[in-house]
């Protein structure tokens, strides 16, 4: 399908020779290549004149070849565009096939997208002679989360001397606010312990249930609740 691009008037397009010689007064001449009977390459500006009519300004039609990009790095190394004060870039190519509406005469060619700043091996970018490293802004959105994984190895290794047989998994309830903030409730090995995100150290799930009016028989009454309110004690 034809795209919505459109050429630059100072393009090159190929013309027949006989059609450029009959313009030689209004056409730019490029080069001139003998074959197919005879082609001229000339600027496109140069065949458009104010009494160009918009069928003929849309004489040429452009098809890009998305899967064709490619990339050419700058001769220039990263080191020497320091002490320019310049960028290291590298342009970006895509072959493209134009037709030429009047004629139904094809030919192909390499555009030219534009230059973008170039990745170095340690993630950083020169740009006007300074290096700057993109660190991303991504949070994750407010609510609930839930997870489910594979406990480290130190407390697979931990589980396996108390003689506990098979993969432990952990499970993890985050809750994240809109401001970011996110408190864990992790389960592990009947463990359940609580982690907000400003705070460095694990509390155990029965001191926030004590802070919330939970009672000792309703704890209890919970899955794994003797041990939940067993560690409760051990911290207070």
């Amino acid at each position: 399908s034809q795209s919505a691009v459109r050429l630059d008037p100072s393009s090159v397009v190929f013309i027949a020779s006989a059609e450029a010689q009959a313009k030689s007064h209004d056409v730019k001449k490029v080069a001139e290549h003998m074959f197919d009977g005879g082609t001229c390459a000339v600027e496109l500006g140069s065949l458009m004149t104010s009494e160009t009519s918009v069928d003929e300004q849309q004489r040429f039609k452009v098809q890009l070849h998305g899967d064709t990009m490619y990339y050419v790095e700058s001769e220039i190394t990263p080191d020497q565009q320091r002490r320019l004060g310049g960028t290291y870039s590298t342009c970006a190519y895509m072959k493209a096939t134009i037709l030429d509406v009047a004629t139904g005469f094809t030919f192909k060619v390499n555009l030219r997208i534009g230059s973008f700043p170039m990745m170095l091996d340690g993630g950083s970018f020169v740009v006007g002679g300074n290096s700057y490293v993109i660190v991303h802004r991504l949070v994750e959105s407010s609510g609930p989360r839930f997870i489910r994984d594979q406990a480290s190895k130190t407390i697979q290794s931990d589980a396996l001397k108390k003689g506990v047989k098979g993969k432990v998994m952990m499970y993890t309830c985050r809750l994240t606010s809109e401001n970011n903030g996110s408190l864990n409730v992790v389960s592990k090995l009947g463990l359940v312990t609580m982690k907000a995100s400003f705070h460095k150290y694990e509390t155990p799930a029965g001191i926030f249930l004590f802070a919330l009016g939970v009672t000792e028989e309703e704890i209890l009454s919970m899955r794994n609740g003797s041990t939940v309110l067993q560690q409760a004690h051990e911290r207070l």
